[in-house]
């Protein structure tokens, strides 16, 4: 029997931070140090030393005995450790870090039977790095291609380092103009075509489009992003015409097969199923912030296709009536 084990790369942040803009990133309290340094520890699936490659992206070197020493560190750093026969592991490095010996376990391949698989969700390269409430724009007009792939720059090598990459894109990818979204859809993306350069830059095998924003420019939208996505060579599903009723992404990877379906809802509303309805008890516990959930206010409706009389009603009851009367929403695919 094949053996394959998913491994998940989210992107990289600092928890800890107290969300200053400080250059260097360090938990409340730490001092920066100028430099730092650090000893990597690698072992096999026994527990016994291996000897393997030891990469930062500027420095390269071979362990000795199993371990590798990096010094003068600016900051911090995803190593990857590699060995021949093992998956290759993204090791993130940082000023906590300094002075100690990490271990890191390199798994076998089995000949290819065991794969490494990255998977990311909610990629998109617009709004707020195009036109951002403070600074200046991280993907500006001018370059966009490379504005995109510095977005992901931090985290692209770690992604890459996977057998199979997949992501999450959540916007649609073209140049849309305002007019054309979704009708009073609150949130819209629409990412321009160059900035599938970050995609490229994270080595995508497989973008994932069955998500709450692919229809947000309508049919023309999804269009658009197909013929963006086909023409960069980024293969795709979960929004062609025939994703509901056709065949899975399929591929080999080294020795096992993969498939991906890709699906998403086409009506209702996470969030808006989730509001109390009427006769639902309220929790002892419930935050204030959220205590109108639970509020019944007097609300009707008339108009001449459809009627709802006044009547006390809390935001879940209301929104249930309004998921009952309206058609499903229509996706080009759907």
């Amino acid at each position: 029997m094949l053996r394959w084990e998913w491994c998940v790369v989210a992107a990289l942040g600092c928890a800890s931070c107290s969300g200053s803009s400080a250059d260097a990133c360090v938990a409340d309290g730490m001092a920066a140090p100028a430099t730092f340094g650090v000893k990597l520890r690698v072992l096999d699936e026994a527990g016994d030393s291996l000897d393997a490659t030891v990469d930062t992206g500027s420095v390269r070197l071979a362990t000795s005995g199993g371990v590798a020493a990096l010094s003068d560190l600016r900051g911090p750093v995803i190593v990857l450790v590699s060995a021949r026969g093992k998956l290759t592991e993204p090791v993130p490095v940082g000023f906590a870090d300094a002075n100690t010996t990490l271990p890191v376990v390199l798994l076998d391949t089995h000949g290819g039977a065991r794969i490494a698989v990255h998977s990311a969700g909610d990629v998109m390269f617009a709004r707020r790095y195009e036109a951002p409430t403070s600074g200046k724009p991280l993907i500006p007009t001018r370059d966009l291609a490379a504005g995109a792939a510095g977005v992901v720059s931090d985290v692209a090598r770690a992604f890459a380092a996977a057998d199979f990459r997949t992501i999450n894109l959540e916007s649609v990818i073209g140049n849309e103009t305002q007019g054309q979204e979704y009708p009073k859809k609150s949130i819209v993306y629409a990412s321009p075509p160059e900035t599938l350069a970050g995609v490229a830059a994270l080595g995508v095998d497989l973008a994932v489009l069955a998500n709450n924003h692919a229809c947000d420019y309508r049919d023309p939208g999804i269009a658009g992003t197909l013929r963006a996505l086909d023409a960069a060579g980024i293969a795709n599903v979960g929004a062609r015409p025939d994703d509901l009723d056709g065949p899975p992404f399929i591929t080999k990877v080294h020795r096992v097969q993969v498939g991906v379906l890709a699906y998403s809802a086409v009506s209702g509303s996470s969030t808006n199923d989730g509001y109390a309805k009427d006769g639902e008890p309220t929790p002892s516990n419930l935050p204030p912030n959220d205590a109108w959930e639970y509020e019944a206010r007097r609300w009707g409706l008339m108009t001449p296709t459809w009627s709802v009389p006044e009547a006390q009603r809390r935001a879940g009851s209301a929104w249930t009536l309004f998921a009952k009367a309206e058609p499903l929403p229509r996706c080009w695919w759907a």
